[in-house]
């Protein structure tokens, strides 16, 4: 599928260039949430006063063409319906830790969290991780920081295939001096054992 009909004038409204990024949600009945970051992964401030415009877009598949409705809210509507937004806005400040985790390597599965407001009571692990490599069903799990210590935390399946370090992780959080921006590497080890290695924004 592709857009087609009013591409170049949405292209022309917000001045997009070659490199920058265009985070897309499907919100259902042709309508699409729109945020645009510019090419360091920092929100453009610049797109707030745009103000939607509706055009027809064609989606073709190998059944033919077909036309819908797409209408892109301006910036500031973007702002209020997703959850993550926060996450972004100071993505180039922490850009070294994150580019420092993603860099971390192991012969272990792993993945790279980025710390939120939401994420100091509870975690939430990524939902392609756990479905890959964490037990089906509610679990505990032991958390070792390097020089640091251990913890054992418990581990809920509270949606197929999506995982959330409960009990015992505010403690962790606080005992490790966790703060929002902060990149964590979970090195699965076992499959009740993951070490955690921290990389500070």
């Amino acid at each position: 599928m592709y857009f087609e009909n009013g591409w170049q004038e949405f292209v022309r409204d917000h001045s997009l260039k070659c490199g920058e990024i265009l985070l897309f949600r499907y919100d259902g009945n042709a309508r699409f949430t729109v945020l645009v970051f510019d090419s360091s992964a920092c929100e453009r401030k610049d797109c707030h006063s745009v103000r939607p415009c509706r055009e027809v877009v064609k989606s073709k598949t190998s059944k033919g063409a077909k036309s819908a409705r797409q209408m892109v809210p301006s910036s500031p509507d973007i702002l209020k319906r997703l959850d993550h937004r926060k996450q972004h806005a100071r993505i180039k400040e922490r850009g070294n830790a994150f580019e420092e985790a993603c860099s971390f390597n192991s012969n272990h599965p792993t993945v790279v969290v980025i710390m939120r407001e939401s994420y100091k009571k509870r975690m939430w692990l990524p939902r392609h991780f756990s479905k890959a490599y964490l037990q089906k069903n509610s679990t505990e799990m032991r958390l070792v920081v390097p020089k640091a210590g251990e913890w054992s935390i418990g581990v809920l399946q509270c949606r197929p295939g999506r995982c959330i370090l409960s009990s015992g992780w505010l403690k962790f959080s606080e005992s490790n001096g966790l703060k929002v921006g902060d990149s964590l590497v979970f090195e699965l080890v076992h499959k009740t054992e993951m070490h955690v290695h921290i990389f500070r924004a």
